[in-house]
């Protein structure tokens, strides 16, 4: 049986609010339908957009109004990845000192994306 999504995951949801970008509300929403359809999703072969939303029970808009949303995005992807960064950075740090565990992380670094 595949997977739909009636409401948002509040894990999720919580996890980008404190990325802290700077959207509008339509656009934190399409953001945050297609990152929890693509956790849904993860089984699927087709992950398109109209893929993703159709995951949904209740689309809650159509698959151009999404796809506009990201080709036309206020967003880089740069400053996206940079504070997912310090978003994880800063959580291992607090759980490090809250389970009184050494400080030290190990970073895996990853340059396919390098020029």
């Amino acid at each position: 049986m595949l997977a739909t999504i009636i409401k948002n995951s509040a894990s999720l949801v919580k996890f980008i609010s404190l990325l802290g970008l700077t959207l509008k509300a339509a656009p934190l929403q399409h953001l945050t339908n297609v990152a929890d359809a693509l956790i849904v999703a993860s089984e699927r072969r087709k992950k398109t957009l109209s893929a993703l939303n159709r995951c949904f029970v209740e689309p809650p808009t159509d698959a151009f109004a999404l796809a506009d949303c990201f080709r036309e995005s206020p967003w880089s992807a740069e400053d996206v990845r940079s504070r997912v960064l310090h978003f994880l950075m800063t959580y291992a740090l607090r759980l490090a000192q809250q389970l009184k565990l050494d400080k030290v992380i190990f970073i895996s670094l990853d340059d396919s994306l390098c020029e």
